[in-house]
């Protein structure tokens, strides 16, 4: 096996989603600001898998379907990658 997946990093940094019971978002905020549920819902889809390629040495990301608004893809990605840096630095 030569990924590792870094499943905690799947979702974009700074999303916070509430959800009714029936799993449908009841809301949803970005950096502590309150985005509408259907944007949540992109955000939340945009990034399927985040993996470490050991043939490489590098971090992927395999991309969602979501496709936000608020965010680009590599805005998402600086998320993603600091997010990552600060995890690896506090071990």
């Amino acid at each position: 096996m030569d990924r590792v997946y870094l499943n905690a990093f799947e979702t974009v940094p700074g999303l916070e989603l509430d959800h009714y019971k029936s799993g449908s978002i009841s809301g949803a905020w970005l950096d502590d600001e309150k985005v509408s549920n259907a944007e949540g819902g992109r955000l939340a889809t945009a990034v399927d898998k985040v993996y470490f390629d050991a043939a490489d040495g590098k971090v992927h990301i395999k991309w969602g379907w979501g496709t936000p608004r608020s965010l680009d893809r590599d805005e998402i990605a600086t998320r993603i990658f600091a997010a990552l840096r600060t995890a690896v630095a506090a071990l």
